[in-house]
């Protein structure tokens, strides 16, 4: 540890480039990470029970992964309303038979439309009036990038080239099994000891639905709902005077690892029908807003644990280099856990989101470590000079920093042979992030150490040494004469907690809710 020290001292300026160039190098992963907020990363893969399941999946497919949508409008039986549902669905059915030709038609001719000098949003919204279905997806696509009825930029084209082209790609994937609905539903009806199948909607010589359009019609597709008890509570759902209220679409997908791509796909469709009232429901929908909430989460709460971090740190110093150093340390080791995930492909988690807010609350106290031993040897630094007193500073405080460390790490470490995968990586990247915080500390704060000014009048440099006591060591004060004077009842007391705790250990309910962790 004390070469390394002196090594650091002997290139400060070479160790901080080193360390501010691998921190930008590692930024770039970081846009690279995704969030997995599937059931699965609390599942054990060697267990027996759970690859039967897989098994079963692959046999009969999924049963657990679809999307319901319940449909609602206060004018539900009229024709312009079903229309908007029949829209929805041809959008819904696009995913289901990918048709290579007809899209990358589609795409050729909106890069050929877009290559023209001043196109405007509004153009492109009715240019494609022929093709109602492409000109949806377009819509939506302008809408989800915030596209005015303007000229459109050589960014906006781009980007909504991107986005039409990647709409495509999902399309290609298949992804969406069957979608279960009262337009496409079909019933049976029997005569003469004849069974034959029906559809509740028909459809013309091109393959559109006929949608109903008069009262009477409406009432006789009514009456084909209501003839079937089974479609109750399935495609359509009534209130308490048995009249239809609502219908709804089951979307069954694909037996696929990562429903999340075609998930957000229907929301985005769902988000561009608002004359419909549409509640979507179901695990894929669950998981996207468990993603989106850890995403506001880490954005509310590390800038918030970082704030009080620093304030500590100003308490504790009062100094601007007992607010800096430690400071660009836990960034520096947030930016390198967070961008090693990104680059090596692995998932945040619902427990790893839990890591950034870790290594700031854990980290800071190996900062804080060796920024008190560089005020407690500031006499010695002044004495010796800057590069030999830190080398002793370090060495007064290396030892206990490397082993608080060290214990860390393997405490974390031990979950790295977990059985379940959310678990191990969050026990394993943790206690990376915790070494790579302790090596970052005990590099980056001696090297701006000695870069920085070292007055002679320490009062300059810790404004704390003419402060009165403070509150916590008057505390801490109070604390070890009382437990000295009275080490029987500590020892009581003590003893009586660990009971209630064992106690209270015994009572300790496991809950596998997903939802309650939010």
């Amino acid at each position: 540890m004390k070469r390394y020290i002196e090594w650091v001292l002997k290139w400060p300026k070479m160790v901080l480039a080193l360390f501010f160039l691998v921190t930008l190098v590692l930024s770039a992963g970081i846009f690279r990470l995704e969030f997995d907020t599937s059931i699965a990363t609390f599942m054990p893969k060697t267990d027996p029970e759970y690859q039967f399941n897989e098994n079963a999946k692959k046999i009969y497919g999924d049963c657990d992964t679809f999307v319901i949508l319940s449909i609602t409008h206060k004018n539900l039986w009229q024709y312009g309303t079903f229309k908007q549902i029949d829209n929805l669905l041809t959008d819904m059915e696009a995913f289901i038979h990918f048709d290579s030709k007809r899209e990358a038609r589609r795409l050729v001719q909106l890069e050929q439309f877009l290559s023209g000098r001043s196109v405007t949003g509004a153009d492109t919204r009715h240019h494609f009036e022929a093709d109602p279905e492409f000109q949806r997806l377009v819509n939506r696509k302008m809408d989800s990038l915030g596209a005015d009825s303007g000229v459109l930029s050589g960014w906006m084209k781009r980007k909504l080239m991107v986005a039409a082209t990647a709409a495509r790609d999902l399309k290609a994937r298949e992804m969406i099994d069957e979608i279960i609905s009262p337009l496409t539903m079909k019933d049976i009806s029997g005569e003469d000891d004849m069974l034959e199948s029906y559809r509740l909607i028909e459809s013309d010589e091109t393959g559109a639905r006929r949608i109903p359009r008069t009262e009477l019609e409406f009432q006789a597709f009514i009456d084909k709902l209501k003839r079937n008890p089974a479609f109750e509570k399935g495609i359509f759902a009534t209130d308490a005077k048995g009249n239809i209220t609502d219908l709804s679409m089951i979307i069954r997908f694909q037996n696929v690892a990562d429903s999340d791509p075609i998930a957000r796909e229907i929301l985005e469709i769902v988000k561009s029908y608002p004359q419909l009232t549409i509640t979507p429901q179901g695990e894929p929908i669950v998981y996207i807003w468990i993603n989106n909430y850890m995403q506001q989460d880490l954005m509310r709460l590390v800038p918030l644990v970082m704030l009080v971090v620093i304030i500590i740190f100003f308490l504790n110093f009062k100094s601007l280099r007992g607010v800096v150093l430690p400071t660009l340390t836990l960034s520096m080791a947030t930016v390198w856990i967070l961008g090693l995930m990104g680059f090596l492909g692995f998932k945040i988690t619902t427990v790893g989101i839990s890591i950034p807010i870790l290594m700031i609350a854990v980290g800071s106290s190996y900062a804080i470590h060796i920024l008190n031993q560089y005020y407690q040897d500031y006499d010695l630094i002044t004495r010796e000079g800057k590069a030999r007193g830190l080398v002793h500073a370090m060495e007064h405080i290396s030892t206990t920093v490397f082993l608080a460390g060290l214990t860390t790490v393997f405490s974390f470490l031990t979950l790295a042979t977990h059985p379940l995968s959310a678990l191990r990586e969050w026990g394993f990247f943790s206690a990376l992030g915790i070494a790579l915080a302790v090596w970052i500390s005990a590099s980056i704060i001696p090297a701006g150490l000695l870069l920085m000014p070292h007055p002679k009048n320490r009062s300059v440099a810790d404004p704390r040494k003419h402060k009165q006591s403070l509150i916590i060591d008057r505390i801490i004060g109070w604390a070890v004469v009382g437990s000295t004077r009275h080490y029987k009842m500590v020892l009581a007391v003590v003893a009586g907690m660990m009971v209630l705790s064992v106690v209270g250990l015994l009572k300790l309910n496991v809950e596998t809710e997903l939802l309650s962790y939010f």
